[in-house]
């Protein structure tokens, strides 16, 4: 029997929940390596948006805040940030921290509950860890996702993968590799064929937009 997606989710939550617990609001707590690659991340997702401010935005795993620090110190202005994660610890830290900006705001992620609308719904760095399922299990729960947030999306969506073309994959009975090929290909056929595919950069994934056209 495949597990639903509410207990991959439950799955996610305990995950991450223990390891904030255990490092806190660092990379680390949230799977990343270093500030280098999460920033550089950051940066590859901000592609998508079209000037520096009048946009709304929800990130789909926002963790502590980070990526919404790093619009404000790199010019973004005038824009209203959603950002949404599974571990209410997380949530908690960021309404916080961020007390005082009032064009952001931070929600629990429910398990089935339909994204909150933005022009823009990005995620970085949500679909590596696959934990005990199967590649196909996940590759299905990812496609659940992208599906979900490109409808709630006005404008685009924004997220990244690791690269099954990385020259070493390690971890790979827990870590998920995609191929950017069906990546593309889902994208293509599900969600719209307005696309941009990013793998011209130093890390071992590679980032992708999707783009909502008149029809949509």
């Amino acid at each position: 029997m495949n597990p639903s997606y509410t207990e991959i989710q439950s799955s996610i939550r305990s995950y991450f929940s223990e390891s904030f617990g255990k490092y806190g609001a660092v990379p680390l707590g949230v799977g990343w390596a270093g500030e280098y690659t999460q920033t550089l991340r950051f940066a590859k997702l901000a592609g998508i948006l079209r000037d520096k401010g009048r946009f709304t935005i929800n990130e789909i795993g926002c963790g502590y805040g980070r990526f919404y620090r790093w619009l404000k110190e790199n010019g973004y202005e005038n824009f209203h940030y959603t950002g949404c994660d599974l571990v209410p610890e997380m949530i908690d830290f960021c309404r916080q921290t961020y007390i005082h900006e009032s064009e952001a705001q931070f929600f629990t992620l429910e398990n089935d509950e339909p994204l909150k609308a933005a022009d823009y719904i990005v995620a970085s760095g949500v679909f590596n860890i696959r934990l005990q399922y199967s590649r196909q299990e996940w590759t299905e729960f990812i496609q659940y996702m992208l599906k979900k947030m490109f409808a709630a999306a006005g404008t685009g969506i924004a997220f990244n993968l690791l690269t099954a073309h990385a020259i070493n994959t390690p971890d790979a009975e827990t870590i998920y590799y995609a191929d950017p090929a069906q990546i593309f290909d889902f994208c293509a056929r599900n969600l719209s064929t307005k696309l941009t595919l990013l793998h011209n950069y130093v890390l071992s994934d590679f980032t992708v937009f999707a783009w909502k056209s008149r029809k949509n």
